[in-house]
């Protein structure tokens, strides 16, 4: 714009293309990385507004942009397009601590399928040395696929609630930056549909975590979901534990509309099960979780 604006007569070279960064080629047999982040509250503004039990807590979604991120630095050019196995051991909180030590260890495992598939675990001090706190197995691949359509988008209101109330009745203990369920269309006792808006968080305040490709705030509603049906059809407080799988196929917006389906799969508590799409109005899919997993049950009460 400002080219363009220029007065006539001054000559202006525009440059447009990709990074011209082709995708690195895999090394030869197994490697091991490692790498050291200092998290802390004053480089991570966003923290306070995800604190369960007063005491802030690095969103789950935050540790698997992490590990997906450390493989990609890896081998520039290729993309985190699968999250496999993900385990949360011990999440990372902020007790009275002014930054926590965390090391993120990656493992070339194999090549599969034109993929790279890699073992990263993060652990950290939290008081003791060695403490694990995240694990999964990641899969890079040097293109985009294609996004698939989900295809049982139900948009027939049932149950409907405006999206502040879960927020103000602490089913969701989530701050501003992280309110993006604006309305539940319908939910029922083995699905949830839900309208969604990303946040626009500003650059400086999302720390260490840096919406990209991967755009960890946005895939929070997924969660949030998760747990809003659990609260409404069971009657329990819960929190995400584990994920079979994580697939990422584009980008969502600051600020863009999307919607959220959930398909129940387990609703046996302690341990509820879902499958979740994070899509369009027409159904194409900017990422899916499917084996997602939390923990239900009336002892997480005072966390909310």
């Amino acid at each position: 714009a400002a080219a363009l604006a220029r007065p006539a007569g001054r000559p202006v070279q525009i440059l447009v293309g990709s990074s011209m960064q082709e995708p690195r080629p895999p090394a030869p047999g197994p490697s091991e990385h490692r790498a050291v982040r200092r998290l802390s509250l004053d480089a991570n503004p966003f923290l306070p507004d995800h604190a369960i039990g007063e005491k802030p807590v690095l969103p789950t979604v935050c540790a698997l942009a992490w590990m997906a991120e450390a493989c990609e630095r890896l081998y520039p050019g290729w993309r985190m397009a699968e999250l496999s196995d993900y385990r949360l051991f011990s999440g990372v909180v902020m007790n009275g601590e002014k930054s926590h030590d965390l090391e993120v260890v990656v493992k070339s495992l194999s090549q599969n399928g034109g993929g790279l598939i890699f073992d990263v675990n993060v652990t950290g001090t939290n008081g003791k040395k060695g403490v694990r706190h995240y694990g999964a197995k990641v899969r890079l691949l040097a293109g985009a696929p294609e996004p698939p359509c989900y295809g049982a988008f139900d948009l027939t209101p049932k149950n409907p609630e405006p999206g502040s109330v879960f927020y103000e009745d602490k089913t969701l203990f989530h701050g501003p930056r992280f309110r993006m369920v604006e309305e539940i269309i319908h939910l029922s006792p083995q699905k949830l549909t839900a309208l969604c808006r990303a946040p626009q968080i500003p650059t400086a305040e999302q720390g260490q975590f840096q919406a990209g490709g991967f755009n960890p705030f946005a895939l929070d509603a997924l969660f949030q979901c998760q747990l809003i049906w659990v609260r409404r059809v069971l009657g329990l407080p819960s929190l995400p534990t584990a994920a079979a799988l994580v697939s990422h196929f584009r980008p969502i917006a600051p600020g863009e509309a999307f919607y959220i389906s959930l398909d129940v799969t387990r609703s046996a508590p302690p341990r509820v099960v879902a499958d979740m799409y994070a899509h369009d109005a027409h159904g194409r899919l900017f990422a899916s979780i499917t084996g997602a997993e939390v923990t239900a049950a009336k002892s997480l009460e005072h966390k909310f």
